[in-house]
């Protein structure tokens, strides 16, 4: 042991401390205390004590007044000459110099063994006599004192995980490509510094650097693809301190290793999840939950429209654009307000999530050019009526539209002899003025042949005349009486009614499609099921069980202090299928939630957050039933 060791030791001894050292080709350091406790490691016991040290003082300037108090006796036992002059006034006799403070019993790691070697405590009080050499230190195995410091994970139990972390950010990236930009920056920034933290045992290893490496390149790959903003931490250079730029909370310091990055990025989701549930905001982050029925008919026929005129105008999406052009902002506006309104519905995330990538690179390089455009792809912002009435495709408005095109197609005329049928004209007329507010332009010379006719009417002689009515009818008796016809605005085109398109409403807003859920509801049917997550949703239980068809569909909270009471019915076999919302549950449940399974032998389906299309989506992908989409960011590699 080095001197700077001991005297280190001795200080924090000498605050109430104890320093625990255990070596086994790396060394541990544990700094013991009444309250709290701090785990180091590092090359040697030196290296691993320092590493403590930083955790325990993460500030400058505690470090430099811990180092004070640990060079004192050195300062002391080098007599006056080691110390600060005092100015006096008058002489003072002399005073004796204190003896060197007798050394404290060095700690000897023990040799590097095949199997963990025991601990070796520091004594705070070692029994010191000045007429006999110190005793030499006590070899105790103080497994109390590491009773919950986590074991060290070997070198293959890392690259397990960093290797089982990528999958689950494939799959998991699938429903994330439907987040608002800050969901996708925080998650990927606690995926990385995840990933990080489970590197910093082995550094210098190949292989798990190459993993995270991996895990780095596919995250990067999906920020290229949806354009959320940049993620600082992706980058090799990056320090565990810099996550605060990535951060959208305050912080009372800057974390001082990737533990501590992760845990304040998986706080960060959460404290931006609460805060968005609070705001009205769905489980993706947007304001507009309220505004997708009804649905497109077929959603992702209505994208594939979209994505071939963009494509042919920018190149490929999913990756960056091959061409300069852009679309017209009338138009470009109207793909945004589609893409919106497709997205609780899209079979396809990864299409859904690259496109929107493209619209962001747009807006970011022409700016000025779309504002329309980027207020309407701003997760805050939300129509005020739902999207399909937004964009003109709502029931009710493509039966207005239709009965607008029926009567100015159609309007009413005189007979050859100059006869009108009166009847027919009062009825075409009561019911063209329901439109006068927007068509009155349109009606007055549909009706100018009968203007004597009308002139000579009283207001309530109209079917259906009401106070609205009347107002209305007196409105165009003034158009007609004018010795000049005033200046109008021009009604909307009445564009001819096309065939059935993919934007059209589906007739029915709760459609699922059948060919993705026709063969899971085989397997399903009958069946009991487990939906955990950490929060309750009576009509989405009630929605998944009717999609698949269940027996039962229990909900489980997934809270921590019924962990117990959630597992042992998943390896008794109480279920037959499981479904974890792991866009609401934290790493460990979701973790023991799947032991559990593997131990009961239940599938395990990863829904992230519930959307029906995407449970069945996640349901057809665990049974074998549907092949893996083809729009990854990355495919796995070892």
């Amino acid at each position: 042991m080095t001197d700077t060791f001991n005297r280190t030791s001795e200080a924090l001894q000498a605050a109430g401390y104890r320093v625990i050292v255990r070596q086994h080709e790396w060394a541990e350091c544990l700094l013991v205390g009444d309250d709290d406790r701090w785990l180091g490691r590092g090359a040697d016991a030196s290296g691993a004590l320092q590493d403590a040290l930083r955790q325990a003082l993460p500030s400058r300037l505690a470090r430099q007044l811990f180092d004070r108090l640990a060079d004192a006796p050195n300062r002391v036992a080098q007599g006056p000459a080691a110390t600060p002059s005092v100015p006096v006034t008058a002489p003072a006799a002399p005073t004796p110099q204190p003896s060197p403070a007798p050394a404290m019993p060095a700690v000897v790691a023990p040799t590097p063994v095949a199997a963990r070697a025991p601990l070796i405590p520091m004594d705070p009080h070692p029994a010191v006599s000045p007429a006999a050499p110190p005793p030499a230190p006590r070899t105790v195995l103080d497994e109390e004192a590491l009773a919950d410091v986590p074991r060290m994970p070997s070198a293959r139990e890392v690259l397990d995980e960093l290797r089982a972390m990528r999958k689950q950010i494939e799959t998991d990236a699938e429903e994330l490509a439907l987040a608002s930009p800050r969901r996708q920056r925080l998650v990927m920034l606690g995926w990385i510094t995840r990933a990080r933290a489970a590197q910093m045992p082995y550094p210098d290893d190949g292989k798990i650097d190459t993993a995270v490496a991996n895990i780095a390149k596919a995250l990067t790959a999906y920020c290229q693809t949806w354009w959320p903003g940049s993620v600082r931490a992706l980058k090799v250079s990056t320090r565990p301190e810099d996550v605060v730029h990535d951060l959208t909370m305050q912080v009372a310091r800057p974390p001082s290793s990737w533990a501590e990055a992760c845990e304040l990025a998986e706080r960060n989701v959460r404290m931006v999840e609460e805060e968005d549930e609070n705001r009205g905001r769905d489980g993706y982050g947007w304001a507009d939950v309220t505004r997708f029925n009804p649905p497109p008919r077929d959603t992702d026929a209505m994208l594939a429209e979209i994505i071939k005129e963009v494509e042919e105008l920018s190149g490929p999406i999913g990756v960056s654009a091959t061409k300069t052009d852009v679309p017209p902002p009338h138009r470009f506006v109207e793909w945004c307000r589609k893409l919106r309104w497709a997205r609780e519905t899209t079979n396809d995330p990864m299409q859904w999530g690259a496109l929107m990538g493209r619209f962001r690179f747009w807006i970011r390089e022409h700016g000025q050019k779309y504002p329309d455009s980027a207020r309407v792809l701003d997760p805050d912002w939300s129509p005020d009526k739902s999207w399909a009435a937004t964009l003109g495709m709502d029931p009710e408005t493509i039966q207005r539209n239709r009965e607008i095109r029926e009567l100015f197609n159609h309007p009413p005329k005189r007979n050859e002899d100059g006869t009108f049928d009166v009847e027919a004209v009062h009825t075409w007329l009561a019911r063209a003025l329901t439109y006068s507010d927007t068509h009155l332009s349109a009606i007055v010379p549909a009706v100018a042949t009968f203007k004597e006719h009308l002139l000579g009417l009283e207001e309530n002689a109209l079917p259906g005349s009401d106070r609205r009515m009347r107002r209305r009818f007196s409105k165009l008796q003034k158009e007609l009486a004018a010795p000049t016809p005033s200046m109008l605005p021009p009604p909307p085109p009445t564009e001819p009614e096309g065939p059935e398109s993919a934007s059209d409403p589906a007739p029915d807003p709760n459609v699922v499609p059948e060919e993705l859920r026709g063969p899971i509801v085989k397997l399903t049917r009958g069946k009991r099921a487990l939906f955990v997550s950490n929060r309750a949703d009576p009509n989405l239980r009630d929605r998944l069980k009717q999609i698949f068809e269940f027996e039962e569909l229990d909900w489980s909270s997934g809270e921590t202090k019924r962990r117990q009471a959630l597992t042992n019915p998943i390896q008794s076999g109480t279920y037959d299928f499981v479904l974890g919302a792991t866009g609401f549950l934290s790493h460990s449940i979701d973790g023991q939630i799947s032991q559990a399974c593997r131990k009961g032998n239940v599938p395990y389906i990863r829904v992230h957050r519930g959307r029906p299309v995407a449970c069945l989506r996640a349901m057809a992908r665990e049974m074998g039933l549907e092949s893996h989409s083809g729009n990854r960011a990355n495919t796995l590699d070892d």
